[in-house]
């Protein structure tokens, strides 16, 4: 005869056996009878004191996968992921926002995880621009096929193709105008726009978060996680307001003309959340024009940090500072490689902190010496700290404006090409740097401390006319011939005439293309031959000496010219 028992026998003889006790019997049978539904079931972590249903405990953080995302590399995961963004921050049109009465604002926001995988987004919208005209001060863009179908008034968009205008693949704040026209709208660009029939593309970034007050996203490790844009102009994530937010652990990645993200303040009416005090940590930004941008809709975009972040393969540049309120930014660690242009790119605002970041084969040569690993467009005003890198680049760093000061420290360079180690103007440091393979070139107001420079024409005489150099320990150079002219590079050096018949030093004009000189310049001068070495101004350019005299005394004499104004000199030391 065979014994039937029950779900509840059985799983009491398990209990027994497993020494569950009595509670345990108690707690299987009254579960029976009247079953709890794991949705309201309080329970207790081993610990802690206050019980919570798993839904509560689950809802603390917004998985994508929660929402659909798959994350295999096939599927279109947009829609689940910007569903977990707009459950996280609220949505685009109606977004936490920055009060900060509890319970609000950014009280209810959430981070969003992404658990290991390959999530493939595309962006939504791509419209082809069959016109594009300055429409008072902005650029209106006709568009064709749909026309503007599916777009709002407010959406960004990115544009890029069109003829005649600076940056115009960056991400614009939109007015829709018809069914056929939209104007972008903080298009301060414009006034280098071409009024003219061209082409390009529209294309709406492929997600995107607004108006994000302390959020945090967050993946399993920038290896193992990559959200990628495969749709050409497309932006990975766009923002129009992120303030203090966080994003670690997570690899970005666009194609052609696209940005990997894209940081933006539309600066609405009503807008509460400014675009400041951001932090990327540990993330990877690949391909397309831009790894990341900061303030492309020209608003702000400042104080944001990079720590141990890479930027790969970009058309353009990796990082991006496009927007003078964009300012105080900082890439700490990391590394910058195969970016077609620039590594960092500062159009204008500043990124004043980079320290310890690697940078690799930026600048293919295309673009004359303007690319280089750190490249300084229009700055804000602000001192750059650029300390502890390294550079296997041609071009190390380009400073096109005056910005007040640069300290440059513990660089090292390793070229596989000749290119130059600084180049531009400002208040220039460089202290404890050494460089195989780069030069010194531009108009800066220089110091070089303790530095080693491989090349014994680091001082590019072509291309080198500062306003005022001082390098310890000076160089020495010789000089034969029977007439020298002082040029800006002698600044801060020692040279040495070595010629047996008399030698004849020319100071000239600071008007002169070759020297330009300001007050506090000074070059030692010492006679190592037997001819006599004089000195002479020439037309406009006066040198005054104790006594009218200006000449060396004889061989081994030292003596010193220093600059007191424009086209003023005195000479001192040993004289005759």
């Amino acid at each position: 005869m065979s014994t039937q028992i029950s779900k509840r026998e059985l799983f009491s003889k398990h209990a027994l056996s497993a020494g569950l006790g009595v509670g345990a019997l108690t707690l299987s049978a009254q579960r029976a009878s009247a079953d709890t539904p794991f949705t309201t079931f309080p329970f207790t972590p081993t610990g802690a004191p206050t019980p919570r249903t798993m839904p509560d405990r689950l809802g603390e953080i917004k998985n994508v996968k929660d929402y659909g995302a798959v994350g295999n590399g096939v599927a279109d995961d947009t829609d689940a992921i910007q569903a977990a963004f707009d459950a996280a921050f609220g949505t685009w049109s109606s977004p936490h926002g920055g009060h900060q009465t509890p319970g609000d604002g950014p009280f209810l926001n959430k981070p969003v995880y992404f658990p290991a995988g390959y999530y493939n987004v595309a962006s939504k919208i791509t419209r082809t621009v069959t016109n594009a005209v300055n429409n008072g001060g902005q650029i209106q863009l006709t568009l064709s096929g749909a026309g503007t179908a599916g777009l709002s008034t407010g959406d960004y968009v990115n544009v890029y193709g069109v003829q005649g205008t600076i940056e115009a693949n960056a991400s614009w704040r939109i007015q829709v105008d018809s069914s056929t026209q939209i104007t972008l709208i903080n298009s301060e660009f414009a006034r280098a726009y071409i009024s003219s029939p061209s082409s390009g593309t529209v294309v709406t970034p492929a997600l995107r978060v607004r108006q994000v007050f302390g959020g945090r996203i967050l993946g399993a490790g920038r290896n193992a996680v990559l959200i990628r844009n495969s749709v050409a102009g497309g932006a990975t994530i766009t923002t129009d307001g992120l303030l203090e937010t966080h994003i670690e652990g997570i690899a970005f990645q666009a194609v052609t003309n696209g940005i990997c993200f894209d940081l933006n303040w539309a600066q609405t009416v009503g807008d509460t959340v400014n675009c400041s005090r951001n932090t990327f940590t540990d993330c990877t930004f690949y391909g397309g024009d831009y790894g990341c941008a900061l303030g492309m809709g020209q608003r702000m975009a400042e104080v944001t940090y990079f720590y141990n972040c890479g930027f790969q393969q970009h058309a353009v540049a990796g990082l991006k500072v496009a927007n003078f309120n964009a300012v105080q930014n900082a890439v700490i660690g990391g590394n910058i490689a195969q970016c077609f242009n620039y590594g960092i790119y500062v159009a204008s605002g500043s990124c004043p902190l980079i320290l310890g970041v690697g940078f690799q084969n930026n600048h293919d040569g295309s673009t004359g010496n303007d690319g280089a690993d750190i490249y300084i467009e229009n700055g804000a005003g602000d001192s750059y700290l650029i300390s502890g890198c390294r550079t296997e680049s041609a071009n190390f760093i380009f400073a096109r404006q005056e910005v007040l000061n640069y300290l440059i420290s513990a660089n090292t360079q390793r070229c596989s090409i000749s290119g130059f180690f600084f180049s531009g103007s400002g208040y220039v440091q460089i202290t404890g740097c050494n460089s195989q393979n780069g030069y010194l070139s531009g108009n800066p107001i220089l110091t070089v401390n303790s530095c080693q420079f491989e090349r014994s024409d680091y001082l590019r005489q072509a291309t080198f006319n500062p306003s005022y150099l001082d390098i310890h320990p000076p160089p020495i150079t010789t000089q034969t011939a029977a007439t020298y002219q002082i040029a800006g590079s002698d600044c801060g050096s020692k040279i040495q005439f070595k010629r047996a018949s008399p030698q004849t030093v020319t100071v000239p004009k600071s008007s002169d293309t070759t020297i330009r000189l300001t007050a506090g310049s000074k070059i030692e001068v010492q006679q190592i031959g037997t001819g006599t070495v004089t000195f002479r101004g020439a037309p406009g350019v006066t040198i005054n000496s104790r006594g009218g005299l200006l000449s060396l005394n004889g061989r081994y004499a030292v003596g010193t010219l220093t600059c007191d104004g424009v086209d003023t000199w005195t000479l001192t030391g040993d004289l005759i």
